[in-house]
């Protein structure tokens, strides 16, 4: 599996999207636009068609979740790329990126009821210099009867400096696929969650995380999570970027930089990491 690969399929699964779905893609309402982060809302039944809809359970309402919640649940998930270079295995989302928009993801699931799906797009630079890029990742999630469903477009997609420099373009994407997910890509299995069976396909990108690991999340009992020991989870003396957050969010996002410091530099041990971050969590 190539980068090659990918070249093909993109315009393979656009024309395919541009048949039928975009209108009911493009159907998104905005709720909140960020300088790093927008999310929408989608009616259930304008996306994606009938017919894939057959797959999916019973839409419910969605499970009220804080901010910390929001953390918990997308933390820790990673993605594996293959490339003309290797492998690459990466974080879906930085630990800076989720804590910028979870407070805001939680107040959307709060007040959008459950025949609507929720579109979110976020752009990160994970090296913030002047030679580094934004990376662009587009997901949409709503809850049914199968648990919590995650479904991933773009993974860390290189943002063109065009979309880059202009603001009203950077949340212009391509719909997402909920038939199959892109050859070179896949979410880094784990207990928490299921590949959503697609017809004969495993839909690689497309999450379900059932009502007992849902639970578990919200409990802090287990779930996907930061993993300290990898180097891409830094701790960075720098505050997110933008607009500014909200003073919860700022205390969150300090909070956890202080508790990491602390283990690196071994003031507390790996369980003490783990209880106290369950409980600064939980606060949220």
């Amino acid at each position: 599996m190539k980068s090659g690969i990918r070249q093909i399929w993109l315009p393979v699964i656009a024309a395919l999207l541009l048949q039928g779905c975009m209108g009911g893609f493009y159907s998104r309402e905005s709720k909140i636009l960020d300088n790093y982060f927008a999310i929408y809302t989608i009616p259930s039944e304008d996306y994606p068609d009938e017919e894939l809809r057959e797959y999916m359970g019973q839409q419910q309402a969605y499970p009220e979740m804080s901010a910390g919640d929001v953390i918990q649940l997308l933390g820790g998930l990673k993605f594996r790329k293959e490339s003309l270079w290797g492998t690459d295995v990466r974080p879906v989302f930085y630990p800076q990126e989720v804590q910028r928009f979870a407070p805001a993801l939680a107040r959307t699931l709060k007040v959008t009821d459950g025949s609507h799906r929720i579109l979110l797009v976020s752009r990160y630079d994970p090296d913030q210099s002047v030679l580094s890029r934004m990376e662009r990742t587009t997901m949409i999630l709503w809850y049914d009867s199968n648990g919590m469903n995650l479904v991933f477009g773009e993974i860390r997609e290189p943002i063109p400096y065009d979309d880059f420099l202009v603001e009203d373009t950077w949340t212009e994407v391509l719909p997402i696929s909920f038939r199959k997910s892109y050859p070179d890509l896949e979410l880094v299995s784990s207990s928490a969650f299921e590949y959503k069976r697609v017809g004969e396909y495993d839909h690689h990108t497309w999450a379900v995380i059932g009502n007992e690991p849902m639970q578990s999340i919200l409990d802090r009992a287990d779930a996907p999570g930061f993993d300290a020991s990898d180097s891409y989870f830094s701790v960075s003396d720098d505050e997110p970027q933008g607009g500014g957050p909200p003073e919860s969010e700022a205390t969150l996002t300090e909070k956890l930089r202080q508790l990491e410091k602390a283990k690196k530099e071994g003031l507390i041990t790996d369980e003490e990491y783990r209880d106290k971050r369950a409980e600064i969590l939980r606060q949220f």
